[in-house]
């Protein structure tokens, strides 16, 4: 049995929709402010996390996939494309398709966890710490192999995935830390 992203769609967004509704009637009863800054970061989270899956792990296959493959040992996927993006530039207008996958590897696999290290430490200022936003980003990304491995047709299961994709949470947070900053000290300019 295959499940595609709209049917996905279809039977997460609702709950998640109701879900919200409850958590927001609970926090005006308590009183809780800023909920609506909260709730916009927790469901531009939740949109961010629906655009991942369905790039990374649809459609699942709940049967056994017929292709498995794994990658276990660090950087030898990234020192593949290494030679290739260095030979002919980062940005070209080649149809190689070995250029190609290997910008596409190695800079989309930063690029696309960057809004975890943005979004993750928005949400409270427990998770502002480099090491939670690093460990959900890394759980995220571990997640995401593992069904790929498990319910995914041609697709790879690679530990420079991993390393990549928290490296991109490593830049993320400290773009949230630099911004943060620079709000903090533009706020401090105007109060003096």
């Amino acid at each position: 049995m295959i499940i595609d992203f709209k049917t996905f769609l279809v039977i997460t967004v609702p709950f998640w929709v109701i879900f919200r509704i409850i958590k927001i009637k609970q926090r005006q009863i308590i009183g809780v402010r800023n909920y609506i800054k909260y709730e916009l970061v927790v469901n531009l989270l939740f949109i961010y996390l629906l655009y991942l899956a369905e790039m990374t792990v649809f459609p699942l296959s709940i049967a056994i996939p017929i292709e498995r493959r794994i990658s276990l040992i660090p950087f030898k996927t990234i020192m593949q494309f290494i030679p290739i993006l260095l030979k002919h530039g980062l940005i070209t207008n080649s149809l190689s398709p070995h250029l190609n996958a290997g910008a596409i590897n190695i800079i989309g696999n930063i690029v696309v966890f960057i809004p975890v290290g943005v979004l993750i430490p928005m949400i409270d200022k427990g998770f502002a710490k480099f090491k939670t936003t690093f460990m959900i980003g890394f759980t995220t990304s571990f997640s995401i192999e593992i069904l790929q491995f498990l319910f995914t047709d041609g697709r790879c299961m690679d530990v420079d995935d991993l390393i990549l994709n928290t490296l991109g949470v490593a830049i993320g947070w400290v773009i949230f830390i630099t911004i943060r900053f620079l709000i903090r000290r533009y706020k401090e300019s105007i109060t003096k």
